[in-house]
């Protein structure tokens, strides 16, 4: 009994690093982009720096972005 246990035990312990790794690996794009993000908000950035594309963009789609 304690043999089944214990190869139910490693065959779980094996399927869910195998399923961590592929989310890591999947979501890759997401983490380095996270990443990059938080090393280009080291000094405080100015309103004016968003351009008139982005203003449009986020203006057309606001009710699709707050819900």
């Amino acid at each position: 009994m304690e043999l089944y246990l214990e190869l139910i035990l490693g065959i779980a312990t094996l399927l869910g690093g195998i399923t961590a790794i592929w989310f890591f690996y999947d979501k890759r794009h997401v983490i380095a982009a996270w990443f990059k993000l938080n090393k280009s908000h080291d000094s405080a950035r100015s309103i004016f720096d968003v351009s008139d594309e982005d203003f449009g963009f986020i203006s057309n789609n606001l009710d699709t972005l707050t819900k």
